[in-house]
């Protein structure tokens, strides 16, 4: 190809260079979506734990929701966090990072003044929470008095 441009300048394009620029703007565009998709992370896969006795004391370890922190130059910014069940009395749930157990958050399930919960019977928590933590997460759950119920408790690492 062959372009004039005004004041008697001219400019040549051959089909071999146009064809590797624009594989060249293409890969540099499909690099961009893929690394967006990464950042922004699955909003769609929890990790799910079912606290099926819960007079018991149980510890469960998230290592499947995260995906932001295995990427390089990303880290983890929020916590998706699901509690939902029914308990007849009371209970805890802590989370800690995870090798390190440094404590994130807890949320009581006893009722009474600092309590996530008014009324014994059926629970439904739906938080985000920050997280800037790594990719894995260990979830304890520590009975208060609960002897019967259910829980099952949703992450999903951000």
């Amino acid at each position: 190809m062959h372009f004039t441009i005004k004041n008697g300048l001219s400019l040549s394009l051959r089909a071999g260079r146009c064809s590797i620029l624009m594989k060249s703007i293409v890969q540099i565009l499909c690099t961009v979506v893929v690394l967006q998709s990464c950042i922004s992370g699955n909003s769609r896969e929890f990790a799910e734990f079912y606290v099926e006795d819960v007079s018991k004391e149980q510890e469960f370890i998230d290592s499947t929701s995260a995906l932001a922190g295995k990427m390089i130059f990303t880290s983890h910014q929020v916590m998706d966090l699901w509690i939902e069940g029914e308990l007849d009395s009371g209970a805890v749930i802590q989370f800690y990072s995870y090798p390190d157990y440094e404590l994130i958050r807890d949320y009581d399930l006893v009722k009474g003044k600092y309590s996530v919960i008014s009324e014994y019977g059926k629970i439904a928590i739906k938080r985000k929470l920050d997280y800037y933590e790594g990719d894995t997460l260990l979830i304890r759950y520590i009975p208060k008095g609960a002897t019967k119920g259910h829980l099952k408790i949703s992450t999903n690492i951000l």
